[in-house]
């Protein structure tokens, strides 16, 4: 357990000093790029509870700075309190977007079965280069989210998702010894913005 928590930072992979050492390495500028040649990213937006702010989600994803007509949207909406919403965002922004796939409640799909299919959206689009999956509770703040993580040029990356004033997080860099996610020495640091790359 200690060697996988060392495994971070073990060989100078991220010190107090310089930070993240391999963080800028690989990267993939968008800046020379025209917009008709930026990646084509499909992003899955799941909605399985009902959740306040709904609104405020769809205009914080508006807000991306990212061409839309090189995203594909997969909407997922199991929440018969959320139809109006979405349906008010498709109709009048849905047209923005190069693709929009939208599953509403009563085609009673459960979760699972909703992202296997938002990610054969992309697997299966021979130009799909990259797929963001969203749940409705996240709040993007950052409107060059999508580019800053694209810029990162990994094959899987997850941007960490913390609640504002708490300790909550989904991340959590150590194991238990039954292999399930624990709490490491570091992770209050981590969380509230201390130790960054």
């Amino acid at each position: 357990l200690q060697m996988n928590y060392l495994g971070n930072y073990i060989p100078n992979l991220w010190t107090f000093e310089t930070g993240c050492n391999v963080c800028q390495e690989n990267l993939r500028s968008l800046s020379s790029l025209k917009e008709s040649e930026y990646p084509l990213v499909v992003i899955g937006i799941f909605i399985q509870q009902p959740t306040p702010f709904v609104t405020v989600f769809f205009e914080n994803l508006l807000k991306l700075q990212y061409p839309k007509n090189r995203l594909k949207l997969f909407i997922f909406n199991q929440e018969p309190h959320h139809e109006h919403q979405v349906s008010s965002f498709l109709q009048d922004h849905g047209s923005l977007y190069q693709e929009v796939k939208s599953i509403r409640p009563e085609e009673e799909m459960d979760g699972a079965a909703a992202r296997d299919l938002a990610f054969d959206m992309c697997r299966t689009d021979k130009e799909c280069d990259y797929f963001f999956n969203l749940d409705i509770q996240v709040v993007l703040k950052n409107e060059n989210t999508l580019k800053i993580l694209i810029e990162q040029n990994l094959p899987i990356l997850a941007p960490m998702i913390t609640r504002a004033g708490r300790l909550w997080s989904n991340f959590w860099g150590a194991l238990s010894a039954d292999g399930y996610y624990a709490r490491s020495e570091d992770y209050v640091d981590i969380v509230q913005g201390r130790r960054v790359l």
